[in-house]
This record gives C-alpha cells, structure tokens and sequence, in this order.
C-alpha cells in the first residue's frame, strides 16, 4: 500500500463511529467544540492500515474519497443556504426551502458513507450488531452532554 492509500485509510478510519467516540472520551470540551490535544491523538487506538486486508482497505479508501465529496456537497449546500437566509423576505420562501432540502439531503449522504465505513470496521473488529447500537448510542448521548454543558445547563445523573 502506497502513502496516498494508507492515508486514505486512515483519514477512513478516524471518521467511524467508533473513533468518535473514543475522540469524545479522550478530548475536552473547548467553546463546544471537541478538542483533542496531539499527543491524545498518539495515544488513541486505532487500526493500523498495514495489517488490513488489501480487500478492506480498497473498500476503506473507496468509502473515504465517498465521504469526502459527500463533505464537500454538504459545505457547499450550507452555503447555499446561508446565501438563501440573506435574501429579501420575499425571496427567502422559494430559495430557501430548495436550499434546506438540498442541505438536509447532502447530511444524510455524509451519514450514510460514515456508516458504510463503520460497517468495514466493525466487520474487522468482529464487532456484534448489538455492540454496534451501544457505541453509536455512547457517541450519541456524549455528544448530548457535551452540548448541554457547553448551554450551561445542569445535567442530572
């Protein structure tokens, strides 16, 4: 595997869910963004891309460069939208509602490539369909909690 593939694999890699989460567990809370400090990332434990199947890592580097552009079609459709939120009262309707659509597709394609690399993952973790719904689930409420901390609400136990 050649740098360009291994970096593929690995940018692959740290967008699945399971990176996430770790990435929640390890990072701090700054403006309520994520942040994660370079030598948090050295300790994180992650796949090496060398001791992945040559099959695995087609897959991974397919689904990255899927990713990436469908990162790319969701920047563009935010600015899309932006552009329609500063249009006259009158305009807005019409631009807007295409726009938001448009947006809100563009999401669920960012979505659905981080799930089918969380599938070639999982499948090389042997991670169970159940372990599965428990680490999106983590990911889910850590993310919560970081939001209603960063609001300034109190967060019962």
């Amino acid at each position: 595997m050649d740098d360009d593939d291994e970096k593929e694999v690995l940018a692959a890699l740290l967008h699945s869910t399971l990176t996430q989460l770790l990435l929640e567990l390890v990072g701090r809370q700054y403006s309520g963004m994520l942040h994660t400090k370079v030598y948090e990332l050295k300790q994180l434990p992650i796949l090496d891309p060398a001791e992945i199947s040559s099959t695995q890592t087609k897959k991974l580097k397919k689904l990255f460069l899927e990713l990436n552009d469908a990162a790319v079609r969701r920047a563009e459709a935010r600015e899309k939208l932006a552009q329609a939120r500063g249009r006259s009262e009158q305009e807005r309707g019409l631009f807007e509602k295409e726009a938001r659509e448009n947006f809100d597709l563009s999401k669920r394609e960012v979505a659905a490539a981080v799930s089918r690399i969380d599938e070639v993952v999982y499948e090389i973790l042997g991670v169970t369909r159940r372990e599965q719904s428990e680490i999106a689930k983590g990911l889910k409420q850590l993310r919560e909690l970081r939001k209603l901390t960063t609001r300034g609400l109190n967060v019962k136990e």
